[in-house]
């Protein structure tokens, strides 16, 4: 046996390389026979991956949240609760109405019922929607993001720019400025830097004073008559 091994070694065990798989390293074994003698050598040789270079994560800064977020958030909570328990009490109290009362009763039951478990919570997210909850600002892009609450609780997330916000000479019921047509409220006392409430409202640019010029008593009499 151990003749069959150095013939073996001697014809074609020269030199062999192991690779290890999913390593940085490769494994180099030499076989060398002098004197009757198998002389095993092994060596280590790191091998370099190259690796694209991820790209860095734009990080964002809170600037803004708002005073009543909490209040909005545990009042939707409520509604939604409520209304999912009638929602789930209504064929209870159908059949309990079905054996003691008439069908217009039935009816009118219904429509309340349905009126309150559905109109509240939908009434309640037609003025909280434009309540803006959190404003971050993102360096990286000079942007910003806004997050409000959908019917679900649920963040919706408005990536906008000072130049997409438009304040309206008259606005409207719970709404502060439009960003990108769509109306939003913010107050200033929810801000942690002004500076930034200023670029968004555009007050930090220069006012200009578009000032009518009526015409003169004789630049009308010099008009020719019609």
């Amino acid at each position: 046996m151990a003749l069959l091994l150095r013939t073996w070694v001697k014809n074609y065990g020269r030199r062999c390389c192991i690779e290890i798989s999913h390593s940085k390293y490769t494994c180099l074994v030499n076989t060398k026979i002098t004197e009757n003698k198998i002389k095993v050598t092994t060596c280590l040789q790191r091998r370099n991956y190259s690796s694209k270079q991820t790209p860095p994560i734009s990080s964002s800064i809170e600037i803004y949240s708002g005073i009543l977020t909490r209040q909005i958030r545990n009042i939707k909570v409520f509604s939604l609760c409520t209304s999912c328990l009638g929602i789930m009490a209504q064929p209870i109290i159908y059949q309990k109405m079905a054996q003691s009362s008439g069908l217009g009763t039935i009816i009118g039951v219904s429509v309340f019922f349905s009126l309150f478990a559905i109109g509240t919570p939908l009434l309640l997210n037609l003025i909280t929607k434009k309540y803006i909850t959190h404003i971050e600002y993102v360096p990286e892009e000079d942007k910003y993001v806004a997050s409000t609450y959908t019917l679900f609780l649920q963040k919706r997330k408005l990536n906008f720019e000072p130049k997409d916000v438009f304040v309206p000479d008259v606005p409207g019921m719970f709404t502060s400025c439009l960003i990108k047509k769509t109306p939003l409220f913010i107050t200033p006392e929810s801000f942690q830097d002004l500076h930034h409430y200023k670029r968004i409202m555009g007050y930090d640019k220069p006012i200009d004073l578009k000032l009518e010029t009526p015409l003169n008593s004789d630049e009308k009499a010099a008009e020719p008559s019609k």
